[in-house]
């Protein structure tokens, strides 16, 4: 009786192969890590841009809640650091009992490090820092320090971290009845809904 013995042959991969694997993944590692940073650094300017919306959504909402001018304050140094704060300090509000003693008139305050580094804001008019909302949600023609108020940002990255073609920059607009609205400057179609209502004089579009 004959045994059948099978061959077995055991599968490797030669070096050449493997050479050859190798470099196609540097080469798709290599061509997508621009696209990959890109990505990441718009990503963080785009969480700027939604801290800086919730913060005046915020301060409205407390306006309304608690019946007295709320102010939204950018810190001067314009990085999307944030403050909200009872614009007059003095008036009184139920909402008072619910702040610590130390941290009064502050109501919330947002640094720039929480996931938004390399960003930084471009007010309208040039050089404001405050809006105020009053006990209606409206915004306020005048700030309780008589500095300018702010109708408008623009959140942009540092060109050292990425070329301004590169940057999708975005805009919020600060309505007289109160709304915030976020946009993008770079989109030219008016029917579009992200376009900004008035993007002729928008900081973002010069820059």
């Amino acid at each position: 009786m004959l045994m059948m013995r099978g061959s077995s042959r055991m599968a490797g991969v030669s070096l050449i192969e493997s050479m050859i694997t190798i470099t196609i993944l540097g080469i798709l590692i290599a061509t997508g890590l621009p696209v990959i940073s890109d990505w990441l650094l718009n990503s963080r300017l785009r969480n700027a841009a939604e801290s800086i919306q919730n913060g005046l959504q915020i301060a409205r909402n407390e306006a309304v809640r608690c019946n007295v001018p709320v102010e939204f304050v950018l810190d001067p140094a314009y990085d999307s650091s944030w403050t909200i704060q009872f614009a007059f300090p003095a008036l009184p509000t139920p909402c008072r009992d619910a702040i610590p003693v130390a941290q009064w008139p502050i109501i919330q305050s947002r640094p720039a490090e929480e996931g938004s580094r390399n960003a930084e804001v471009v007010p309208t008019p040039a050089n404001a820092t405050t809006v105020a909302f009053d006990g209606l949600g409206r915004r306020m023609a005048a700030n309780a320090d008589a500095s300018a108020v702010m109708t408008r940002v623009c959140a942009d990255l540092q060109p050292a971290a990425l070329a301004p073609a590169r940057t999708r920059d975005l805009e919020i607009n600060i309505e007289v009845g109160g709304g915030v609205r976020m946009c993008d400057p770079k989109v030219t179609d008016a029917n579009d809904t992200r376009f900004c209502p008035d993007r002729a004089n928008s900081n973002c579009t010069a820059r």
